[in-house]
């Protein structure tokens, strides 16, 4: 018989975290026929501008594995919010361009944005405490790499 999950547990209480952060984006974007998945590959090509972007950056940067990827572009590219050229440097790579319908949906969708949910997530902590944060995150992640 399976143990029930520790509420102190810091690994469980990150999942729950992550659960609920997912949740949250997910009935955001529903509203713009979009998925959290979705929606971060959008918001790191916004991020990146006008910076030329292949999928294997975007799978670099989501940690994600490439079919994932290539799943996540072939339905936004579907949907109308982005559209894939070709790399003239090197013809395998494929370029990522957001269309107008693609920056639209952030003015649509305002809760899909990072932003808002790292202000949920912070509110309430103090400057120092939010700069601590961050230090034992990064130290989190840097552990279970």
């Amino acid at each position: 018989m399976s143990q029930m999950p520790d509420i102190n547990d810091i690994g469980f209480l990150i999942k729950l975290i992550h659960d609920d952060i997912d949740r949250r984006l997910n009935d955001g974007l529903r509203t713009v026929d979009m998925t959290a998945s979705q929606g971060a590959v959008l918001a790191f090509l916004r991020n990146r501008g006008e910076q030329p972007t292949d999928i294997r950056t975007v799978q670099s940067y989501l940690g994600i594995a490439h079919p994932t990827v290539c799943g996540l572009v072939r339905r936004l590219k579907a949907k109308g919010f982005l559209q894939i050229g070709i790399d003239p440097h090197d013809r395998r790579a494929r370029i990522l361009h957001m269309t107008p319908k693609g920056w639209e949906m952030f003015e649509q969708a305002p809760d899909g944005d990072d932003s808002t949910v790292e202000d949920l997530l912070l509110r309430g902590l103090k400057d120092e405490e939010i700069v601590e944060l961050r230090r034992l995150l990064t130290l989190l992640h840097e552990n279970v790499k």
